[in-house]
């Protein structure tokens, strides 16, 4: 099986530079790629309690699976 993802900011596939569509050869790979490119940094806490994290990516994604 092959993954593609999709964004929800975009309302479209995750594309590359040339605007050919990202096609990933498992589901780890796509959440890897996910981890790179639209994570968002945890802030540096001046306390010890856990207060309120921010979200984890960027938008909201969805890894689909294609043929």
């Amino acid at each position: 099986m092959k993954y593609v993802i999709f964004s929800f900011q975009d309302g479209d596939y995750i594309c590359d530079n040339q605007g050919r569509l990202l096609i990933f050869e498992s589901r780890g790979l796509a959440c890897q790629y996910m981890q790179v490119h639209y994570h968002n940094p945890l802030p540096v806490q001046r306390t010890k309690r856990i207060i309120h994290y921010p979200k984890y990516y960027q938008a909201p994604f969805r890894v689909q699976k294609v043929c």
